[in-house]
């Protein structure tokens, strides 16, 4: 697989290794080969730092590195990365970087000091020439003088270009067997970690290195025979190729993913697994996109998900203008007579957070068509580290072994076998995956069928402007919506008809003008003809197989939900990927995908029938007449629209009500309703997302989730706060990414503990076994708490 290379970051050291150009520049071109290296300017030694902090003892001085480099991350949008820390004070660094996000870290490297909090062998402000002078700049960088009064003796009888004697590598093994080594308490690692070392390192002994690996749970030494301390720059080949060695995995197919599928959900879960570190390959069998506008709709769930991805602001400016009314209508014609309205916001309403305190979302539905709404994702996915797209690709063969999956694909007549962790289908509803693994739909095979026109007409535009909306219902021969792409002359008119009509003599120029109630200039700019279905796959997985997105259920596009089922789908499968991929959740974790999303995925089935059944049954043809006849036909027919499409254009049961109540990954989850288009309860519950909230900051309660596991206390303003030491304790232990996050008085339950795909995995208070209840929600063992 040819992906983009991953992100390596350079943690600097202080000595002349390090800081020469000339030296480091000469390994970075080779490191370059493999990964994209980035640097922050945040960790040299010397002048940049001296007399401003101290150097040893003190975690503050390292963590806070770790918490610049955190905010780097964060700017680039990197969920994961790997990270190289060179000499004591990049180490340090890297080690505090660990410890304050032990999730952001896929692999780590430190070398020559190894995170020992050794002085480096030589720093610019050696130059010093008086041994006074030299001697107080030490005291400044040492948090207690008296107790390092020898040391700093040694150190200052040592000039820039002197070797290290004896006596002061004496001073350096004092120092470690004191204690003031550990920038951070090795056990809070959880990441693979490896120690270089030169045999002949004095300034930090290999036995610093030797007794940091031995406290790490992942932790390995290399040592490197007639290398000293700066191996990177006496043997730059050999540096190179131990450092990719072991970071290499993010190249490795065996671990990597294949998504099949270019759409919505498959490129949604591209960008969730590149941003938590887990790389893929997403092959697309066409060149282009469709032409036909098809979801025009992002659900407010959707695009909670996509804030989470760092682009819901982008999307929200895609589409129609930001002034264009969202509002639907319903009329006889275009032109005729209104029977009744929904309006709905502007997108630049929403953007101006005009009621915000009354929203159940900090992301409220966004009226923007499939035409936008990929390139947006596409350009997203193909700019993130780990991720590689191939358009004109398609999968040939699937074979299955119990270690991987072996994958033919063929691109421009050329056919090639790669191998794969996982394989994840999100092809749409005619799925090579699901035909490779015999996998059938079982449901209803027609419910309605369609004509779809998409078409160019600026004199459409033009009387579209009088009452501008975004969607136009009309009743003229066939019902028909008129739906707004642009705002000015793009146009998608569906036609619906009975499930046994013949759609193929249907003429899309009459159907136009039959919905506007007149003919109009236009250009149609393509036609599909289609059929709305009620299908959900027997299952969603075969071994290390699954479908997601359309390939897993298909039913009438009524609101859109479709691809915003598949956008569910992606969040759900991409924290177990990456929590398996990541090492801190079994293989097992994934037999909860289908658990949780098809029972969703038959109820939003089953839910989407019966209203499209509902909406889209006759109406009477005494709505077209002239007079208080057709005047009272209308108003019987708006009344029955009120009830109808209310819920249909704000399907919060569909955002926020679906639930994973029943699934082994949660505890206390109770029997439930079956999920319904409107309703929902705006509480938490084990199995729901959270609930949003609005914080004092600005933020929503959504916004403050940890990337993985989230853990919330909501009565740490009173007397007997919930103690979480032993969360913390039991997370360290498993390896489980943990986030504590303090919500004072925000829930009735002193804690609640949240998903990654921030659903609520268990609610309650200190009664809670911490490590049990860990293992259960990662898939380790059976829910045994209630």
């Amino acid at each position: 697989m040819s992906a983009n290379p991953p992100v390596l970051v350079l943690l600097h050291g202080g000595g002349p290794g390090v800081d020469a150009a000339s030296n480091w520049e000469s390994v970075r071109p080779r490191l370059a080969e493999r990964f994209q290296c980035l640097a922050p300017d945040l960790l040299g030694f010397g002048s940049r730092i001296a007399g401003t902090e101290g150097l040893h003892g003190p975690t503050a001085w390292a963590r806070a590195r770790a918490r610049q480099v955190l905010d780097v991350l964060d700017e680039h949008g990197l969920a994961r990365v790997h990270v190289l820390g060179n000499s004591a004070a990049g180490g340090a660094a890297a080690l505090a970087l660990l410890a304050e996000a032990p999730g952001r870290v896929e692999r780590a490297v430190v070398m020559g000091g190894a995170g020992s909090g050794s002085p480096p062998r030589s720093v610019p402000f050696y130059d010093d020439p008086t041994r006074e002078s030299m001697r107080a700049t030490l005291a400044r960088l040492v948090a207690d003088e008296s107790a390092h009064r020898d040391l700093l003796d040694e150190l200052a009888d040592r000039r820039l270009d002197q070797a290290l004697r004896p006596g002061a590598e004496r001073a350096f093994r004092a120092m470690f067997e004191a204690g003031h080594q550990w920038f951070v308490d090795p056990g809070a690692v959880p990441t693979p970690v490896l120690a270089l070392h030169g045999e002949r390192d004095r300034v930090s002994p290999v036995e610093v290195s030797a007794r940091l690996v031995d406290a790490l749970p992942c932790g390995r030494l290399e040592i490197v025979p007639g290398a000293g301390h700066w191996i990177h720059v006496d043997r730059p080949n050999e540096f190179c190729s131990l450092v990719g060695e072991f970071l290499d995995r993010m190249n490795d197919t065996d671990s990597a993913i294949l998504i099949v599928g270019a759409g919505p959900t498959g490129l949604t879960l591209a960008i969730d697994l590149a941003r938590r570190g887990v790389p893929c390959l997403v092959v697309e069998a066409t060149t282009e996109r469709p032409v036909n506008p098809r979801c025009n709709t992002t659900s407010a769930r959707s695009m909670e998900i996509l804030r989470r991805l760092g682009i819901a602001d982008e999307v929200r400016r895609a589409g129609l203008p930001e002034d264009h009314p969202t509002s639907i209508q319903y009329r006889t014609t275009m032109l005729g007579e209104e029977i009744f309205r929904l309006d709905q916001p502007s997108s630049g309403e929403v953007l101006a957070g005009m009621g915000r305190e009354d929203w159940p979302t900090p992301e409220p539905q966004h009226r923007v068509s499939q035409i936008y709404l990929e390139p947006i994702l596409e350009r997203c996915a193909s700019g993130l580290p780990g991720v590689t797209i191939e358009r004109g690709t398609r999968l040939v063969e699937l074979r299955a072994h119990e270690d991987h999956v072996e994958a033919v694909v063929e691109s421009e007549g050329s056919a090639r076998a790669l191998r794969f962790g996982y394989v994840i289908g999100c092809d749409g509803a005619h799925s090579a995956v699901r035909r490779q693994l015999g996998i059938r739909y079982r449901g209803v095979e027609a419910i309605q069928k369609f004509v779809s026109t998409f078409v160019r007409s600026a004199e459409l535009g033009r009387l579209a402007a009088r009452d501008r909306a975004w969607t136009y219902w009309t009743y003229g021969r066939r019902l028909a919506s008129l739906i707004a792409i642009d705002g000015g002359d793009l146009w998608l008119n569906h036609v619906a008809f009975g499930p046994d009509h013949d759609t193929d003599d249907e003429d899309p120029e009459l159907l136009l003008a039959d919905a506007v109630g007149g003919p109009v200039e236009h250009e149609v700019l393509g036609t599909v003809r289609w059929t709305g279905r009620q299908l959900v796959a027997e299952r969603y997985r075969e071994g290390r197989v699954f479908l997601a997105g359309d390939a897993a259920h298909i039913w009438i596009p009524v609101g859109g939900f479709g691809m915003n089922a598949g956008i569910q789908d992606a969040a759900t499968l991409g924290w177990m990927l990456a929590a398996v991929h990541h090492g801190w959740a079994p293989p097992e974790l994934l037999d909860a995908y289908e658990l949780e999303r098809r029972p969703v995925g038959e109820q939003f089935a089953s839910a989407v029938a019966s209203a499209a059944r509902v909406s889209l049954a006759e109406v009477s043809p005494d709505i077209h007449l002239p007079g208080a006849a057709g005047a009272q036909a209308r108003a019987a027919l708006a009344e029955r629209l009120a009830v109808t499409e209310p819920a249909r254009y704000s399907p919060d049961g569909f955002s926020f009500g679906y639930h994973y109540a029943g699934s082994p990954l949660v505890v206390g989850g109770q029997d439930q309703e079956a999920i319904s288009m409107g309703g929902y309860q705006n509480r938490a519950q084990a199995g729901f997302r959270l609930p949003h909230a609005w914080l004092s900051d600005g933020r929503s309660v959504l916004d403050v989730l940890g990337p993985d596991f989230t853990l919330l206390r909501t009565d740490s303003e009173t007397d007997g706060a919930t103690d979480v030491q032993v969360w913390i304790d039991a997370a360290r232990e498993l390896g489980v990414p943990l986030t504590v996050v303090d919500l004072p008085g925000r829930h009735p339950t002193p804690l609640l503990l949240v998903r990654p795909d921030q659903h609520v995995a268990w609610v309650g208070g200190a009664e809670g076994r911490a490590g049990e209840l860990l293992r259960t929600v990662t898939g380790r063992v059976a829910a045994h708490q209630s």
